[in-house]
């Protein structure tokens, strides 16, 4: 437990030094939570459509 609360707190020191490729590393990281609310919300949307027959 002890070594993994340590990868990741270097981990996030690493993601959050601005480097060249930070843009990049930011959006590597975020990509998948952003991705999967977009879908979530789609499907939400096709679900309730009202214009839809089935």
């Amino acid at each position: 437990m002890g070594i993994t609360t340590v990868l990741a707190l270097l981990l996030a020191l690493w993601i959050n030094r601005p480097t060249r490729f930070y843009g990049f590393v930011q959006g590597a990281v975020f990509s998948p939570h952003i991705i999967s609310l977009v879908s979530i919300a789609m499907l939400w949307m096709w679900l309730m459509d009202l214009n839809t027959d089935f």
